[in-house]
């Protein structure tokens, strides 16, 4: 017991050994743990260059591949002195626990271009804490972000995706700007040619996962731009672009236009577009947006327009520009002016930027009515309807690029001249159902077809009747861009073909002679226009298949200048007389049309004489049912005298002698009994006054507003355009939409129109006469 107390060490001195031994161990462990995590290896996870719009996991890492990383040699200046490496495409470093594939810088020192810091934006630094809790919203994250300054579950958080196939369009922005400083460090601070172009495919791969930001989109776009342009060198220009780059014109816009202005070449179209919409001042209005592309195309076409030998400006005076790179970072500026030579500076020619502003707007308000159109139904943009709304040689281009052009079925329509139901060719041209069809539908599809070089009939700015349900399409003489109001020549010519129809069917259909006759009354009508000679071939189709009834003409009858009324009876007596004969029918509708003439029926008895006898030559007039007689006709008179030592008699031309008197009530007393066959073509009973509507179906009464202006209208017969739009809009009324309205109701009510459009508009007092105030109520 003496011995071991003898020998047992003091309590005092076992203490102190044991807390040295503890201080030693910690020191030994926390000296390891700290090289342990200053400790950066590198690997081949990549063994492929990053593709764009294609992301790849890491390949699993064999140990034997895995490196502790070194400064690279093959620096710039800027980093020469520094311990961080370059992590490039197709390696990977371990940060920690993770494995993160590059493009990266990783190390604790990266100088900044200015030597004021040693800490660069995009410097993984190994040695900072990582949190246990990532922040993947970002929601600790700066405005300004770095890897230095973020918190610790900020880095775990940009770490997990850069091990990662970064391609997750939900992370934060910020992480992939950090990512990004990397990038445009290699690229533009470094210079590096051997990494430029597969940089170049990542920031395509970027822009098309996070282009979505703003702010990365506008930087990115400026990185992407910066390297094309050190790729293509002093020469080549990269593409156009035409939006604004924060506060200065883009830097391959500065090049382009800079190199034109020093070699005195002209600026092409597109390079005058893009330096005036990239220009930080221009304000670009949303049609110059919304249908860029038939933008370019008109502004190319008022540019070759405006200067057929380019556009040429002086650069004399001009300071020369500054072709610097800022970086997204904040960590350096570089100045690329080295590698395109001097320029002089495009941002300082004023009058040519107004010069391309006041064009870029001009071609913009071109595109106003396409736009509002595009923005109301965009599912619609393609249609003829909102083709209809470009200027005509865009529209043209836009046909074309259509996978099937819809123009094809229509024309083939008025090859075969058939009948299309309303509601098909609506589908075929809006790509949509119209609801109900009206006259102001109908009126706006005549005026979309105009503009590819197709009318239709009925249109109710030119035909009589109200019949929506179908329509018949034919050639105009070319693209119309606005249809002219109908002229006085064409109405007259209409009214005739209707009447004639009126009479050739009488029989129960047009004969071909008769067709024929009314053929040449088209053909030879005096003071229409080609297309509305069109419109009248087309019109003699419709009304052949769809007659209007007489009483409809009524008031059209009573608007022929007295002077005129004559022609047209003996235009209507030579289509019933042209196949020789006359069927009592034809002879009581056309006693009826003379009465509505205020002509004498001896003056149409005696017409039907003459035209039935210059068909015929001298044979006798034989009506239906009468006993045939036999007689010889009259050989015509020679056109010259013949030869005197011939043998062959002289003939003497005897004319033919008049008709006795009883054989024109004969023709009476036949066309009496034909008015029971002519009830389906007008009513045998009607009076000389205009038909109303019964009231309990008449359709609804006029709008209050709309009332008031009728009303106000009715004071004049016509009106100037110009009033007629104040007056509209003193009784808060849309001139354009209130005309259609009023035509509309007035051909539901009326079967006629109420306006004229036109400068001046026409008012046809007539219809609504000693009517006006029952029709209001």
């Amino acid at each position: 017991m003496g011995a071991a107390e003898a020998t047992r060490p003091e309590p005092s001195n076992l203490l102190g050994f044991v807390i040295l031994s503890i201080i030693t161990v910690l020191v030994f462990t926390l000296k390891g743990l700290s090289l342990r995590r200053r400790k950066v290896r590198i690997n081949d996870a990549y063994g492929q260059e990053a593709v764009p719009g294609k992301s790849s996991a890491p390949r699993a890492v064999a140990p034997a591949d895995i490196v502790t990383v070194r400064p690279v040699t093959d620096v710039s200046r800027f980093r020469a002195d520094g311990d961080a490496a370059w992590i490039s495409f197709g390696k990977a470093a371990t940060v920690g626990r993770r494995k993160i594939a590059g493009p990266a810088y990783v190390g604790s020192r990266l100088p900044t271009s200015n030597a004021s810091s040693d800490y660069d934006n995009c410097l993984i630094d190994p040695s900072l804490p990582m949190g246990g809790s990532a922040d993947t919203a970002g929601q600790q994250m700066n405005y300004w972000p770095s890897y230095g300054s973020m918190s610790p579950g900020s880095r775990l958080a940009f770490l997990n995706w850069m091990a990662s196939p970064r391609n997750a369009p939900e992370t934060y922005i910020g992480y992939v700007f950090v990512y990004f400083y990397a990038l445009e460090r290699r690229a533009i601070l470094e210079r590096s040619e051997e990494d430029r172009a597969v940089i170049e495919r990542e920031l395509v791969r970027l822009l098309e996962i996070y282009g979505g930001n703003r702010s990365f989109h506008r930087y990115g776009t400026e990185l992407l731009s910066a390297i094309q342009l050190l790729e293509l060198g002093r020469d080549r220009d990269a593409a156009p672009v035409y939006e604004a780059a924060g506060g200065d014109i883009p830097t391959s816009v500065k090049i382009a236009i800079g190199r034109r202005l020093r070699d005195n070449l002209p600026i092409e179209p597109e390079w005058l577009l893009s330096w005036t919409m990239s220009h930080p001042e221009t304000k670009v209005k949303t049609p110059a947006r919304r249908a860029f592309s038939q933008l370019k195309s008109i502004f190319d076409e008022e540019c070759q327009r405006r200067f057929p030998r380019g556009l040429v400006l002086d650069s004399r005076n001009l300071p020369r520009a500054e072709i610097l790179y800022r970086s997204a970072s904040g960590t350096f500026v570089s100045d690329l002016t080295d590698a395109f030579g001097s320029l002089p500076d495009a941002s300082h020619c004023s009058d040519a930027l107004a010069l391309g502003r006041n064009i870029l707007d001009d071609c913009t308000e071109r595109l106003d009515r396409y736009s509002r159109r595009v923005a109301k139904a965009p599912e619609l943009a393609k249609s003829l309807h909102a083709i209809a709304l470009l200027p005509p040689a865009q529209r043209a281009l836009a046909i074309k690029a259509l996978p099937n052009n819809p123009l094809t079925r229509l024309h083939a329509r008025v090859l075969s001249q058939d009948i299309v139901p309303a509601a098909q060719l609506f589908d075929h041209v809006n790509s949509t159902q119209p609801g109900t069809v009206t006259s102001a539908k109908v009126r706006e599809l005549a005026e979309t077809l105009a503009k590819f070089g197709l009318g239709l009939v009925p249109d109710p700015g030119f035909s009589f009747g109200a019949d929506h349900d179908s329509i018949l399409l034919f050639e105009l003489e070319g693209p119309t861009e606005t249809l002219p109001a109908a002229s006085p020549h064409y109405r007259s010519a209409l009214l005739t073909v209707a009447l004639g129809i009126l009479v050739g069917r009488a029989d129960g259909g047009l004969q071909p002679a008769e067709r024929l006759s009314l053929e040449g009354m088209v053909t030879n009508a005096t003071g229409v226009t080609e297309n509305e000679r069109r419109r009248l071939s087309a019109d003699l189709r419709w009304l052949e298949l769809r007659p209007v009834a007489l009483a409809s003409l009524r008031r059209k009858l009573a608007s022929i200048p007295n002077e005129e009324r004559a022609k047209v009876a003996d235009l209507l007596v030579g289509v019933a007389s042209a196949g020789g004969s006359h069927q009592p029918t034809e002879v009581a509708i056309l006693e009826r049309i003379y009465r509505q003439l205020n002509l004498d029926p001896e003056r149409l008895y005696a017409g039907l004489h003459k035209a039935t006898a210059a068909e015929l030559r001298d044979e006798p007039v034989r009506m239906p049912g009468e006993d045939q007689r036999t007689g010889y006709a009259i050989p015509p008179a020679p056109t010259a005298p013949p030869a005197a030592n011939t043998d062959q008699p002289r003939v003497q031309v005897v004319p033919p002698a008049p008709e006795p008197v009883d054989r024109r009530a004969a023709i009476r007393a036949e066309t009496e009994a034909a008015a029971a066959i002519l009830a389906d073509v007008f009513d045998a009973h009607e009076t000389d006054n205009v038909p109303t509507v019964a009231p309990g179906n008449r359709p609804e009464a006029l709008e209050p507003r709309l009332a008031n202006l009728l009303q106000a209208l009715l004071e004049r017969e016509s009106w100037p355009r110009a009033d007629f739009d104040r007056l509209a809009r003193e009784l808060s009324l849309i001139p354009g939409a209130a005309l259609e309205n009023l035509n509309s109701w007035g051909f539901d009510r009326y079967d006629d129109l109420l306006l004229e459009d036109g400068d001046p508009i026409i008012v046809n007092r007539d219809i609504v006469a000693g009517q006006f105030s029952e029709a209001a109520e």
